[in-house]
This record gives structure tokens, C-alpha cells and sequence, in this order.
């Protein structure tokens, strides 16, 4: 299997320096590249993921986190914030890596492979 390649975008300055400031829990939507994103901060770890709920469209961002995972404010559904599986099945959301340097926060994005390079 082919490894997987990212297209890395560092987070807006104001964005990453308010969220970086203190180590509690908390969550931030921000937008990379053209995706929404959620990022969060716990047992200080640095996750990006997905900023929508796919049960419902829940903003993520708006949510809390318990024991590693996220939770929507919507609906309590669950997911676990390294891999973006919910732990009841059915949903999940895709989960980004992360690099953090100084005040810097870069989130990779898979690189889109263009369909015409299958044939």
C-alpha cells in the first residue's frame, strides 16, 4: 500500500496563538486550505479533525472532550479524537496529523490523487 501523502497548511497566527495559550482542554474550528477543521487540545496533544458531526452536521467545535474522545453538543455522539472512529460503529470522522513547532500549528491534508492517474 502506497504511503500516504500531505499537502501540510499551517493554521492562521491569531488562531494558533489564542489556542496554544493555555494547556486545558478546549476545541477551535479554523479553516486550512479549504477544509474546516476542528482542533483540539488534550492531556497536551494537539488533533485536528473534521469540524461537522456526520450524524447530524453538529458543530464539533462547539462540543467537549471526554476521555480522548470528542463529543457533539448535539446529539452526544462520540469520537475518538486520534483516529476518528466512533466508538458505537456506523459514523466516523477523518482525523488529521499535526505538527506543532513554537506558536506554529501545521495540519497535513491527504494530497488528492487525480482520477485521470488510474488509467
Amino acid at each position: 500500500m502506497a504511503k500516504q501523502e500531505y499537502v501540510w497548511h499551517t493554521v492562521s497566527p491569531m488562531d494558533a496563538l489564542r489556542f496554544l495559550s493555555d494547556n486545558g482542554p478546549k476545541l477551535l474550528e479554523t479553516r486550512v486550505g479549504r477544509k474546516r477543521i476542528c482542533l483540539a487540545h488534550d492531556q497536551e496533544e494537539v488533533r485536528a479533525f473534521d469540524a461537522k458531526c456526520p450524524h447530524s452536521g453538529g458543530p464539533l467545535a462547539g462540543g467537549f472532550i471526554e476521555e480522548g474522545l470528542v463529543v457533539c453538543p448535539w446529539h452526544r455522539m462520540k469520537f475518538d479524537m486520534q483516529t476518528g472512529d466512533c466508538p458505537k460503529g456506523g459514523y466516523y470522522i477523518n482525523a488529521y496529523p499535526v505538527k506543532v513547532t513554537g506558536q506554529r500549528i501545521e495540519v497535513g491534508i491527504p494530497k488528492r490523487k487525480k482520477f485521470w492517474g488510474i488509467f
